[in-house]
């Protein structure tokens, strides 16, 4: 089991170590890592390391609490929570698992770049910094019963045999075991692309979405074409610049729209 735990120094970083200590107590130092940054190595591509580890990890941690979204970091594609995020949601053999601390709530994709929506689809964990040690114990055991849950490892201790308290300690936001979210089609991604780009030039722009499996995009996709095809057509009409504008623009974004179906079905 090889865990990473993605946090923001400036306001989680005790609350981290403190994880980190429990973790690492239980599945040794080897394989766990605190802190996207800490992959980085100077000498290479720092984004490209990043990339590989979160590839090759079981589950990444995404320590959450009421100022996570402080500063502009998430719409900085180079940050290494980003980058490890972005690889993360969107590969299937690594879980993502959001620790929400203290009575943080979960971003809406409203205020997450849109690389980061996905997130928003993982199931949650509430945890609570007085009750640390039995939380991530718990989860401890999600992961793997016959591990040894150190007892307040978080605070030094070395003792074994744990028995978590009862259930009014924070745990789990639903008292089922935490799975992975993972798209379920089955659509052929080159079917896909062709679907969409021709159902965009007769003027159904997002069928190909629907195909795919993502019927919110498609749906609006739809509305927002013969939207912006009706407008398009109008300025068109009207002025030259608007004729110069419109036309590459609608020959443009159906092949955008098919890309990103297409995108969609091969998980990227």
């Amino acid at each position: 089991m090889k865990i990473i735990l993605s946090y923001r120094k400036f306001s989680t970083g005790d609350t981290a170590r403190r994880i980190q200590n429990i973790l690492t107590a239980a599945f040794g130092p080897n394989n766990v890592i605190a802190g996207t940054e800490s992959l980085i190595n100077y000498n290479t591509e720092g984004e490209n390391v990043v990339i590989e580890a979160v590839m090759q990890a079981d589950v990444l941690l995404v320590l959450i609490d009421r100022d996570w979204l402080s500063g502009d970091w998430a719409k900085d594609y180079t940050d290494s929570d980003v980058v490890a995020l972005n690889t993360a949601l969107f590969e299937p053999s690594t879980q993502v698992i959001p620790l929400l601390l203290d009575g943080a709530a979960m971003p809406s994709t409203a205020e997450l770049p849109v690389t980061l929506h996905e997130l928003t689809r993982q199931r949650v964990i509430r945890i609570s910094s007085t009750t640390l040690d039995a939380d991530i114990g718990r989860l401890i055991q999600q992961f793997d019963p016959r591990a040894n849950v150190p007892n307040n490892p978080s605070y030094g201790g070395q003792q074994y045999g744990y028995a978590p308290p009862q259930p009014q300690a924070h745990i789990y936001q639903q008292q089922i075991p935490v799975v992975n979210y993972q798209r379920t089609t089955t659509a052929d991604p080159n079917v896909v692309f062709i679907v969409e780009l021709i159902a965009a030039w007769f003027g159904f722009l997002g069928i190909g979405h629907i195909l795919a499996g993502n019927i919110q995009r498609g749906v609006l996709s739809l509305i927002g074409w013969w939207i912006f095809a009706t407008v398009g057509f109008v300025i068109a009409a009207i002025t030259v610049i608007g004729l110069c504008i419109f036309i590459p623009m609608a020959l443009a974004i159906p092949f955008w729209s098919a890309f990103e179906a297409r995108r969609y079905v091969m998980g990227g």
